[in-house]
């Protein structure tokens, strides 16, 4: 039990699957991912808000082209990192007792050069941490990863308006990304008043 607790890994892309220069077979489509959290609050008495800390060192976070939601009732809200540097981006959500809510981040694909550029690549993991760190609560959560992808047909060109002339059929790919303590239980523990004044 403790404020924070490392979850996964994440992957984002806007990238073909095969370098261009190696795709000899040309089957190299363009993949783009986005990693999907779930969550799930079983407290029956206690909303609490949780900072998502993406990390990553190879690549520069605070300039790369990436959008964050939360979605509870079925609306994607759109978040704005609370803290953005090179190396870690921070949102912030807030769950009421036994609900459940979709974090999403993904790569800008509403930017129209995020796509056609297909360069995106962005490795790190996820620390989960409660925003609220001191108090006598315990929070008991179900965290759920998962990299959820669409493939781009081959030769595809973005439409000029905002739907395309023809219907379009895209590939996609669901998988699920193991925990770093190997399932989805998670327990957060604030720390007590108490406790820091005993230390002192």
């Amino acid at each position: 039990m403790s404020i924070s607790s490392v979850v996964s890994n994440f992957e984002l892309l806007v990238k073909p699957i095969v370098q261009p220069s190696a795709d000899i077979l040309g089957v190299g489509r363009t993949v783009i991912q986005g990693y999907f959290l779930s969550v799930a609050n079983l407290s029956s008495r206690d909303d609490f808000r949780l900072q998502l800390n993406f990390r990553a060192k190879s690549t520069n976070l605070s300039s790369s082209p990436l959008l964050a939601f939360w979605d509870v009732n079925g609306n994607n809200t759109l978040l704005s990192p609370v803290s953005n540097t090179p190396n870690s981006r921070v949102y912030e959500i807030r769950l009421q007792p036994r609900d459940t809510g979709l974090f999403i981040l993904q790569p800008n694909v509403a930017d129209r050069d995020v796509v056609t550029a297909a360069n995106t690549e962005i490795r790190g993991y996820l620390e989960a941490t409660l925003a609220t760190p001191f108090g006598a609560n315990t929070y008991n959560l179900l965290l759920s990863p998962e990299h959820r992808g669409t493939f781009l047909p081959k030769g595809f060109v973005i439409p000029d308006g905002i739907v395309a002339d023809t219907p379009q059929d895209f590939d996609q790919l669901v998988y699920s990304i193991p925990t770093a303590q190997g399932g989805t239980a998670f327990e957060f523990q604030q720390i007590s008043p108490d406790f820091i004044r005993s230390a002192a």
